[in-house]
């Protein structure tokens, strides 16, 4: 009597279920890269939006003491507060500034916060 070759019905199942369960890992892996790309980038647009906030206080605008906040494209929000460190007697004045940027999404997307000091006039009692 010849013997049968061939894979039987319950090899056939297992084969299916292993490769079953393998795809499903796969398949999460991708999606936990893509999503981690995702928080990557908005984490350096973030840190490119605070260092060219941070980048124009002082430069562009004046150093004056207090909070102002507001919204950049793609959803980003950003904080800036300043706060006057030391005054000197030859009118310029220590600042520290903080520039803190918000991704859209929230979740695990934390923010990011830059934090410097500048020497500057004081332009707190200007209008």
């Amino acid at each position: 009597m010849a013997k049968a070759r061939g894979f039987t019905l319950i090899e056939m199942v297992v084969a299916l279920a292993i490769m079953a369960l393998s795809l499903g890992v796969l398949f999460r892996m991708g999606s936990t890269g893509m999503s981690g790309a995702g928080i990557a980038a908005a984490h350096i647009e973030a840190t490119r939006l605070a260092q060219s906030r941070l980048d124009r206080i002082g430069a562009i605008l004046p150093l004056r003491p207090g909070v102002t906040s507001g919204e950049e494209a793609g959803g980003y929000s950003w904080r800036v507060a300043v706060s006057r460190v030391e005054s000197r007697p030859d009118a310029l004045s220590l600042f520290q500034v903080e520039v803190t940027v918000f991704p859209p999404g929230g979740g695990k997307r934390h923010p990011v916060t830059l934090v410097t000091r500048r020497i500057g006039e004081d332009h707190s009692g200007e209008q």
